[in-house]
């Protein structure tokens, strides 16, 4: 009697959710660990190489420093009678993503200096680590989204979808802001739908708006192409939600302060 009734409930039961959720998560941490042990090889890029060395200088203490010398540069500085020292100030890159490779490799800080006994260095494992963990994060979050939408089932298709193709996990594992990128995306469509589903069940919209317009901000200091983005949501914002005035404000202030220079 027992085991029927424990055969039971793994089928039908209350156990049966969970049985599914772990073969899910069993999965996923397959196909991660796949492409994180098979197909990782090193940062390939000299933009994520730039932005790692800047988050190895930030938890060295040694401030928003640069060790990639741009000559273009050095030959604009002279031109203008600059101090070429504050080349290795950088200011080319958008602020987050070296700090979020900071906060990355903050775990292994003792572990930086590459030995050849090393195949592939543990900061830029770290990092590809850090952008597994990101996507996954955005995974969820865009369920919730599609979940709202439209319905559980064909959330967990969409995001079933995500999850196979080899595309984004190519990005993960490139160690660019891309998947950061996405993260504070799926975040702030997320607010926005919380958002429109307040406005039409006629209740308070403010916190969801101040959280969109935040997320829009954190999107801006991760990549300034993301600008073209927040624009016509804050013109969409301004004539959907009531009061109009009010509701861009609430949009616009948050993403005013979090991008406000200093």
């Amino acid at each position: 009697d027992f085991i029927q009734r424990t055969i039971h409930g793994l089928e039908a039961g209350g156990a049966a959710i969970w049985v599914q959720r772990a073969l899910v998560a069993a999965a996923v941490t397959g196909i991660a660990l796949f492409y994180f042990i098979h197909e990782f090889r090193g940062l390939a890029t000299s933009q994520a190489m730039d932005q790692a060395q800047i988050g190895r200088n930030l938890i060295r203490g040694e401030g928003w420093k640069t060790n990639f010398a741009r000559p273009l540069a050095f030959g604009q500085l002279q031109g203008n009678g600059k101090n070429a020292q504050s080349l290795w100030t950088d200011t080319y890159n958008a602020p987050l993503p070296p700090l979020a490779d900071a906060l990355a490799l903050l775990p292994v800080k003792s572990q930086l200096k590459m030995t050849p006994r090393d195949i592939i260095y543990i900061g830029d494992k770290m990092i590809a680590l850090a952008s597994i963990l990101l996507f996954l994060a955005s995974v969820v979050v865009l369920f919730f989204c599609a979940r709202r939408l439209f319905d559980h089932t064909l959330a967990l298709l969409t995001c079933g979808l995500v999850l196979v193709g080899d595309i984004f996990w190519q990005y993960t594992l490139s160690g660019l802001p891309q998947m950061l990128l996405l993260f504070f995306f799926s975040l702030t469509i997320y607010a926005l739908l919380r958002a429109i589903e307040a406005q039409v069940a006629e209740r308070r919209v403010g916190g969801w708006l101040v959280a969109a317009g935040a997320g829009f901000g954190l999107l801006a200091l991760t990549h300034a192409l993301t600008l073209w983005i927040f624009f016509p949501a804050l013109i969409f914002s301004a004539f959907y939600f009531r009061p109009r005035v009010w509701a861009a404000v609430l949009v616009l202030a948050p993403f005013c302060f979090s991008t406000r220079p200093g």
